[in-house]
């Protein structure tokens, strides 16, 4: 916890006083020994950040105080090291990598979707991929893609894990005539 005065203690007259007021979170050419994490609020895992104002009156006074909750964002200009390159990852769906029961005719006239997307993503950048339907012996009436998170925790010896539906973005597949 960090305190920072910003008028010593006195009288304060009647009516509105302003009080401006500013902190850094890191300052520059110091060794940062405190790591700054976006605001995450997940089922599991809170990351927030307060600032907490506290009012003392006096002796014979309750103090007054109020907390509002405030949002950090990773901002490009002041990262550290300059994002690496994005590194494509290349996915396959057919037949044989289903684990689920298909229909028999999949089965046997077959699918495959191929596609490729990107596992380095700056928070400020939209996810970016391709997905290309090689085959299908059904028609494709529309493609889902979910944006999922995980969460997971150490917990003695078992690692419990969350999964959450972040967005789902759907592609309606319709055939010229």
């Amino acid at each position: 916890k960090k305190s920072q005065e910003i008028r010593t203690s006195g009288r304060i007259g009647s009516g509105t006083t302003e009080v401006p007021f500013s902190m850094n979170l890191k300052q520059h050419g110091e060794e940062n020994l405190e790591r700054f994490y976006e605001t995450f609020h997940g089922a599991d895992i809170n990351i927030q950040y307060l600032v907490t104002v506290d009012i003392m009156r006096g002796y014979l006074h309750k103090s007054l105080s109020a907390t509002v909750e405030f949002i950090v964002e990773t901002d490009k200009a002041d990262l550290l090291e300059r994002p690496v390159s994005p590194e494509m990852v290349v996915f396959y769906i057919t037949q044989d990598t289903q684990r689920h029961p298909l229909l028999p005719e999949l089965k046997s006239g077959g699918f495959k979707v191929t596609g490729k997307m990107s596992t380095q993503c700056s928070l400020l950048d939209p996810i970016t991929g391709e997905l290309t339907v090689e085959a299908s012996s059904v028609p494709i009436h529309s493609i889902d893609i979910h944006l999922l998170r995980m969460e997971s925790i150490l917990l003695g010896e078992k690692i419990i894990s969350e999964t959450s539906l972040i967005q789902t973005t759907q592609m309606e597949m319709s055939v010229a005539t």
